[in-house]
C-alpha cells in the first residue's frame, strides 16, 4: 500500500477481485497490484505481458483440442484479434517512467 494513501491504493482492483470471487469467478492469473515505490507502468507492462502470454497459450491449447476431437460440423469462425499485434507508437504506452516518477 502507498504510504501517502494507505486506505485507497489498489482498492479498486482488490474490491473487484473480491466481488468476482463472490460471484463464482475462477482465477486464471494472479491479481496484479501496483507498487508506487517503483514505476507503475513497468509493473503493469510486466503483468500484462505475462497475462497475455498465458491467454495465448490457453487459446492455442483449446484450438488443438478442438482439432483433435474433430470439432463439430459447423463452419469455422474466423478468429477475432482483439489485441494489437504490433507495437503502438505512443509515448504514453511505452512502459517507461514519466519524468518525475520514481523508478
Amino acid at each position: 500500500q502507498s504510504p501517502s494513501s494507505p486506505n485507497h491504493y489498489n482498492v479498486i482492483g482488490i474490491n473487484l477481485d473480491k466481488r468476482l470471487e463472490e460471484l463464482g469467478g475462477r482465477r486464471i492469473y494472479p491479481l496484479g497490484l501496483g507498487d508506487d515505490g517503483d514505476c507503475l507502468e513497468d509493473d503493469f507492462d510486466t503483468w500484462m505481458e505475462n497475462f497475455l502470454a498465458l491467454i495465448r497459450k490457453e487459446s492455442s491449447v483449446e484450438e488443438e483440442e478442438e482439432m483433435e476431437s474433430g470439432g463439430d460440423d459447423s463452419p469455422a469462425e474466423a478468429p477475432i484479434d482483439i489485441l494489437p499485434t504490433t507495437p503502438v507508437e505512443d509515448d504514453r504506452l511505452t512502459g517507461t517512467c514519466r519524468p518525475g516518477v520514481a523508478k
